[in-house]
């Protein structure tokens, strides 16, 4: 169960939510939660209160672990699709980039210089 009495009014606010990563099935075996929701449910993604959260593929103390596991879901087959629909932006020089893959390695320069 969720550990927390909540009903349909909720809006989620006063307790911890979990965001559950790729694995949901992985997540409800190790913690027999099976009531999950998307986050768009209860957080809007537009207007002023969009979360913002530092990209931590840039910083020189994380980054490295970033695209290590980000290598590690893509050899067990966890993430099978790494090119995006549209070309992103480097959030350090603006060069766009057209996959995950080549974006971190575009990112890993920057770090190295």
């Amino acid at each position: 169960g969720r550990g927390w009495n909540c009903g349909k009014d909720c809006n989620h606010f006063d307790h911890p939510r979990i965001l559950v990563g790729i694995d949901i099935a992985d997540h409800m075996e190790k913690t027999g939660h099976t009531a999950l929701e998307p986050i768009h449910n209860y957080l809007s993604f537009t207007g002023s209160s969009v979360i913002n959260i530092p990209n931590i593929s840039y910083s020189p103390s994380f980054g490295h672990g970033v695209r290590r596991k980000w290598k590690k879901l893509i050899t067990e087959g966890s993430v099978g699709e790494n090119v995006y629909k549209d070309a992103r932006s480097c959030l350090r020089c603006g060069d766009r980039i057209n996959s995950a893959f080549d974006m971190f390695l575009h990112i890993k320069s920057h770090l190295q210089s």
